[in-house]
């Protein structure tokens, strides 16, 4: 069984492989946070290079960032329409990771 079979992800979420896996498998807002300054650790200098210069990334430090920086993926990503795959990788995790994030605030508030 393939990590994306294990982990249910769909076409968009595969080419995270392992990290949309880690994403569903955390268990709080700070490992949420963690998993994704590892994510942004794991890119070099070239592959940040190939990312909009206004939209580099910075340290997560709480919950409110990640949502941030989905954010401003997203708008930039349908400003940019078609600006490249590693734009569309780090959109897609940090789309995973926000959502992520609100279902921790989801099942507080239902409790």
């Amino acid at each position: 069984m393939t990590s994306e079979e294990r982990c249910g992800e769909d076409a968009t979420l595969a080419a995270l492989g392992p990290w949309y896996c880690a994403l569903r498998e955390a268990a709080s807002g700070v490992e949420v946070v963690a998993l994704a300054n590892d994510f942004i650790r794991q890119w070099g200098p070239h592959e940040l290079a190939a990312l909009p210069s206004r939209c580099l990334p910075w340290r997560m430090s709480s919950v409110s960032d990640i949502d941030l920086y989905a954010y401003l993926l997203s708008n930039l990503d349908r400003e940019d329409a078609g600006s490249g795959p590693r734009l569309a990788l780090m959109l897609s995790f940090f789309k995973a990771a926000s959502i992520r994030l609100g279902q921790f605030t989801r099942w507080t508030a239902c409790r």
